[in-house]
């Protein structure tokens, strides 16, 4: 059984775009981190753990990859 669907607003949608693009390392095949999955996994996981509470914010991790929420 899937998890239920949840609508996006507008504004929503361009803030994930943005943190997305912000994040190279989970779609960007030429940078450095690309291939590592520890880092992909831990950038979705954040993403996905603060875009239900709508705060916007930098973090750093140890190999210098900025993930932007």
């Amino acid at each position: 059984m899937s998890a239920p669907m949840t609508k996006f607003s507008k504004v929503e949608d361009e803030a994930l775009v943005e943190c997305v693009a912000k994040n190279p390392p989970i779609y960007n095949p030429q940078n450095k981190d690309y291939k590592d999955l520890n880092i992909r996994e831990a950038i979705w996981k954040i993403l996905v753990l603060y875009s239900s509470s709508k705060r916007i914010f930098n973090i750093f991790t140890s190999s210098d990859v900025s993930i932007i929420i």
